[in-house]
């Protein structure tokens, strides 16, 4: 497990690697990740990533590990009086609506 974590991780700065993008975990199996972009284009970037972490195997021990993820995308226009916590719920229950339905999805709060 801490391998395949490793190995997204790295799979992440692949994919957001931008000076502005900021990635981080963000509890066990968690990640967050900060774009500076419309929340059509975080969108994409999300979509490529799911595509590439199902076609991506880990070989651990004689076995070959293979998973899928389910992402949550939301956007915000920071503003005075809007809170950080505002932006990860909604990004939150957007993670929620993909870990309920299809699995393997990426889905946006609107």
């Amino acid at each position: 497990g801490d391998e395949y974590l490793r190995q997204f991780g790295v799979i992440l700065k692949e994919i957001f690697k931008r000076k502005l993008d900021m990635t981080a975990r963000y509890g066990g199996e968690e990640f967050i990740v900060l774009v500076p972009e419309v929340t059509q284009k975080a969108r994409n970037l999300a979509e490529v990533l799911r595509e590439i972490i199902q076609d991506h195997e880990l070989v651990f021990e004689g076995n070959t590990i293979r998973t899928t993820v389910s992402i949550g995308v939301a956007g915000c226009i920071p503003t005075l009086g809007v809170k950080p916590d505002s932006l990860i719920m909604k990004a939150d229950k957007a993670l929620y609506i993909s870990k309920n339905g299809t699995k393997n999805a990426v889905s946006c709060y609107s």
